[in-house]
């Protein structure tokens, strides 16, 4: 359900008015050549000070066997 253009928001600014604000926005972040350096790293330790596991983990992953070698017997 997508809502109509000229619905009037609490800000008083229409529902198009809001999305292509948002869109310029977008736009300008995207060029900004510091994009991605606004967001700082974490260490390891301060990872695990907001709870966040660090430590090994194992991935286990199936594949599903190949039957055609029982039809070709």
């Amino acid at each position: 359900m997508t809502l109509p253009k000229d619905t009037l928001l609490s800000s008083g600014k229409t529902v198009g008015q809001v999305l292509k604000s948002v869109k310029k926005q977008y736009e300008e972040q995207l060029k900004s050549p510091n994009s991605g350096k606004d967001i700082p790293s974490l260490t390891l330790k301060e990872l695990e000070e907001f709870g966040i596991y660090t430590g090994p983990t194992l991935v286990l992953e199936s594949k599903p066997r190949n039957r055609s070698n029982k039809k070709n017997k």
